[in-house]
């Protein structure tokens, strides 16, 4: 369909129709570009040439990510880690409206062992599962009533206990998690609605806060137990859960959820050894490497500290002198990365042959380096050897 079909403003879809003649005709027939998903970074960017470009970096992520397709990934370590940290797709908000209603029930969830469990890559990769599944609902809803549509996030507190390494998780990999998946869906929730908040919230707001816009503080609104039939203002009764408050008897989201103690042990070889890198204070650290397409490679990190990472690629070996990040092809999606207790592990596919561009950063600190234990494996059918930097810089 066309915008021409969906309920529009004329200036809307003049909007819709520039940011797909700047993108161009080839990223303009990606089955993501529907006029709503466009809108949505029209709306976030209130720029249509700064809109144009995130939206063609988002469809690069998409394609490294393969996320239109992340939703056939039903593997066992997907399967645990929406046990351990679910995020529930309810259904819609109201019967006179198009809105998704999400809930994460983050008090039972056990954070705190998290850090000492979970590796980050393969979390990560779940977590975007989930937001896929977000986004293909209100998609859904939008087809459905050619209007745009959205989604309101519950986060219920319910059972969250005070612990001294609570604001670290909050700073670090939750902020991160939150952080990274609102960059690649700006709009897609247009209500935050945080309930039974502990009487330690403004603790957590403390920590929270620092790291949001005035936007999306806007959009959150935080219920104790004497405000929270606030909630009917943006859900009705009906399709509210009743671990919400609500009417709604859905037993998939009143199952226990289980300790992340019982989570699977780490994925790679738990007696590999690291190589230190040092990632200087306020700076970045790059390594260069040459690939054959389709060598398959492990990679293991392992960091106390959060730094910044991705992956660029070049046909031609460029000069120290003159290199420089826009001028490679993104083919890693970069990222920022928490410092967690466990070695995060992950396979990757080189997708072309040449030379590949490791750049760690840590250009946020102003006076300590980094130090990042790591590896990268060439993986063939009979053993795994250390890739080797034919530079560094």
């Amino acid at each position: 369909m066309t915008a021409t079909d969906y309920i529009l403003t004329n200036d809307q879809r003049t909007s819709i129709e520039e940011v797909l003649r700047i993108v161009g005709p080839k990223d303009a027939a990606n089955k993501y570009c529907t006029p709503f998903n466009v809108l949505r970074w029209i709306n976030n960017f209130d720029d249509i040439e700064e809109a144009a470009k995130r939206l063609q970096y988002h469809l690069n992520v998409r394609q490294i990510k393969r996320l239109d397709t992340i939703h056939e990934n039903n593997d066992e370590l997907n399967k645990t880690f929406s046990k351990h940290f679910p995020l529930h797709v309810v259904g819609r908000n109201r019967f006179d409206d198009n809105k998704v209603v999400v809930y994460e029930p983050t008090g039972n969830i056990d954070v705190y062992n998290l850090l000492e469990k979970v590796q980050f890559t393969p979390f990560m990769k779940s977590r975007f599962q989930k937001l896929e599944a977000v986004l293909r609902t209100v998609n859904k809803y939008e087809e459905e009533t050619k209007q745009l549509s959205s989604a309101i996030l519950i986060i219920n507190l319910e059972g969250l206990v005070l612990q001294s390494n609570l604001v670290n998780i909050v700073k670090g990999p939750y902020r991160i998690m939150w952080g990274t998946l609102f960059d690649e869906y700006p709009q897609l929730f247009s209500r935050i609605v945080v309930i039974n908040a502990p009487s330690f919230m403004n603790i957590i707001w403390a920590a929270v806060s620092q790291f949001l816009d005035a936007e999306l503080t806007e959009k959150i609104t935080i219920l104790t137990e004497e405000t929270h039939s606030e909630i009917f203002e943006y859900i009705d009764p009906s399709y509210l859960p009743t671990s919400c408050g609500g009417e709604l008897d859905d037993e998939s989201l009143s199952e226990k959820i289980p300790s992340f103690e019982t989570f699977p042990p780490p994925s790679g070889d738990p007696n590999v050894l690291l190589k230190e890198l040092i990632i200087p204070a306020g700076g970045s650290l790059v390594q260069v490497y040459h690939f054959d397409e389709n060598t398959e490679l492990e990679f293991y990190l392992n960091h106390q500290e959060e730094f910044s990472y991705i992956i660029l690629y070049s046909e031609e070996n460029i000069d120290y002198n003159k290199w420089g990040e826009e001028e490679l092809q993104e083919v890693y999606a970069g990222c920022e990365l928490p410092g967690l207790a466990t070695t995060d592990y992950w396979k990757w596919k080189t997708p072309y042959t040449g030379y590949y561009y490791i750049c760690y950063g840590n250009e946020k600190a102003w006076f300590y380096s980094v130090l990042v234990n790591h590896l990268i494996n060439i993986c063939d059918a009979y053993e795994s050897t250390s890739a080797l930097p034919i530079a560094e810089f």
